[in-house]
């Protein structure tokens, strides 16, 4: 996302279905919560065929802010 003056700002987390929270938790269970695993997670997501968002929705960038909205006692600074 994009200020105004051009300027990268933090994506904002989003609003899951049930069946994305259940993937994308399953997804993090797999593959661990680490830096390098959330573009390919992200990649399962959007190519999963039970998920019917854009391409674009699953980044790098938003999956970590997601996970941590759904699951705030795993975030690092929790444990």
């Amino acid at each position: 996302m994009t200020t105004r003056s051009g300027r990268r700002v933090a994506a904002e987390p989003q609003h899951l279905s049930h069946i994305e929270a259940l993937l994308l938790a399953q997804g993090t269970w797999e593959m661990g919560a680490d830096s390098t695993t959330w573009s390919p997670i992200a990649k399962i997501l959007s190519k999963h065929p039970l998920v019917s968002r854009p391409k674009s929705f699953f980044t790098p960038q938003v999956i970590p802010n997601t996970l941590w909205q759904l699951a705030p006692c795993a975030h690092p600074k929790m444990l």
